[in-house]
C-alpha cells in the first residue's frame, strides 16, 4: 500500500487565477461562465469549496487564448 498514484492535479480558485494568470475575482468571475469547466463533484456539504482539474482549467486557457481579442 502506500505506493505512488498516478493522481490528477486538482486547483481550487487560488491555482484557476495562477493558471490563468489572472487575480482571484477576476478567475472567480470567470469560473462562473457557462464555457468554464465545471468543478468536480465534492459531495455533500462541500459546496463552499470548488476545485477543478488543472488540465481543464488549461485547456479553457488555450481555448480563450485563441479567441480573437
Amino acid at each position: 500500500m502506500g505506493a505512488a498514484t498516478n493522481r490528477p492535479e486538482v486547483v481550487t480558485i487560488t491555482g484557476v487565477a495562477e493558471l490563468l494568470g489572472v487575480s482571484r475575482q477576476w478567475a472567480d468571475v470567470l469560473s462562473r461562465g457557462k464555457d468554464f469547466p465545471d468543478p468536480l463533484p465534492m459531495g455533500a456539504g462541500s459546496e463552499r469549496t470548488r476545485v477543478w482539474l488543472a488540465a481543464d482549467v488549461t485547456a479553457y486557457k488555450a481555448r480563450r487564448d485563441q479567441q480573437p481579442k
